[in-house]
């Protein structure tokens, strides 16, 4: 498992959403962009970006090694793709795929699927995939609640306005519409796909004007800086795992009655603790490790040789352990979206 040094900081970001500073609100089209112009405050994530494995836009959730043949068959031969040629590696794109798949990553779209993405400071766009369907909810009542709070203000500032200089009765419905805006954010919902599809995007870097983000709980992040104190902040992007050395599951196959060993990696600390605690529970704990999801999975499709190592083996049983009210979410999520996409590509919501 790829040391806590992974987890390092680059350059920073920010994470925005709606405040009561800026002094109008626009909604324009531009080609399959709803453009909303809004004020901001930040949370700063930082930022690093990695290779890419995909190709073009689709609105669909094609597993990921179906992806990665797309890619090899409509451009040039990336490193991803080199791996999927070579069937003598530590662990297929098939079979991480399918793990990958089981995770499900929770992000806001409206009513239809299009995804919102939001502005930095950077001027780069983006969307963002939420590892716990807690932050995702925590995100979008606090972008929602800003927002109501922003254009509160502004109608007031406007209709003082109004009156010092004009004398004007307060503002109409329809001129409020028209001068102030409306909240972008009482149109969304919370939507879900599989951290296999979210990583496909995440780890394209820029598609169609935009980047993808993964993102962890902030409770996540602030367990992953307590264990690992080498670092500051947590890049944006980088999403912690956290491990015992030599801790493991054992899983039934299907129909069988063997056991198979698994090696987990937990997206949430408390989890981790729970399990060991009903296996151990007479024992202290052992020191909580943390590793990062990009730095493990980049190892797991690494070729396999004759020079491999113990702890090369071991990334063969690695399996990814999401938090424990991701299942029942995910099946919320599904049913409020109904019919619709669960995430469109292709179009999006502007937030800036």
């Amino acid at each position: 498992i790829p040391s806590n040094k992974s987890m390092s900081s680059e350059d920073d970001a920010y994470f925005i959403i709606p405040s009561n500073k800026q002094k109008q609100q626009k909604i324009t089209k531009n080609n399959n962009n709803i453009l909303v112009e809004n004020a901001h405050s930040r949370r700063s994530f930082g930022t690093k970006y990695l290779g890419t494995i995909i190709v073009g836009i689709a609105a669909t959730t094609t597993p990921l090694h179906q992806w990665a043949k797309a890619e090899e068959e409509n451009t040039k031969i990336t490193a991803a793709t080199t791996m999927e040629k070579n069937k003598d590696r530590i662990v297929s794109v098939e079979d991480l795929g399918s793990r990958l798949r089981k995770v499900p990553t929770f992000t806001i779209v409206d009513k239809r699927g299009v995804p919102f993405m939001v502005v930095g400071e950077d001027a780069k766009l983006t969307a963002y995939f939420f590892t716990s369907y807690k932050e995702a909810d925590r995100i979008l009542r606090l972008a929602d609640k800003s927002s109501d709070k922003g254009i509160l203000e502004l109608k007031k500032e406007r209709n003082e306005k109004r009156k010092k200089e004009n004398n004007q009765p307060i503002m109409t419905l329809e001129e409020e519409k028209e001068e102030v805006g409306t909240n972008p954010w009482k149109d969304a919902r919370i939507s879900t796909v599989p951290l296999d599809f979210a990583i496909i995007l995440a780890n394209k870097g820029k598609l169609g004007g935009a980047y993808f983000k993964i993102a962890p709980a902030e409770n996540d992040i602030k367990d992953a800086l307590e264990v690992d104190k080498s670092v500051d902040d947590l890049s944006e992007g980088k999403v912690p795992l956290f491990y015992f050395d030599k801790f493991e599951l054992s899983s039934s196959s299907g129909k069988s009655t063997t056991k198979e060993t698994q090696i987990p990696l937990y997206f949430r600390k408390s989890q981790l603790l729970e399990e060991w605690k009903k296996q151990n529970r007479n024992e202290n704990y052992p020191d909580v490790k943390v590793t990062e999801l990009f730095s493990v999975i980049t190892e797991m499709v690494k070729p396999n040789n004759n020079n491999s190592t113990d702890s090369d083996k071991d990334l063969e049983y690695l399996v990814f352990i999401p938090p424990k009210e991701s299942s029942m979410m995910e099946k919320k999520c599904v049913k409020n979206g109904g019919k619709e996409q669960p995430f469109i590509l292709g179009e999006r919501i502007v937030v800036l």
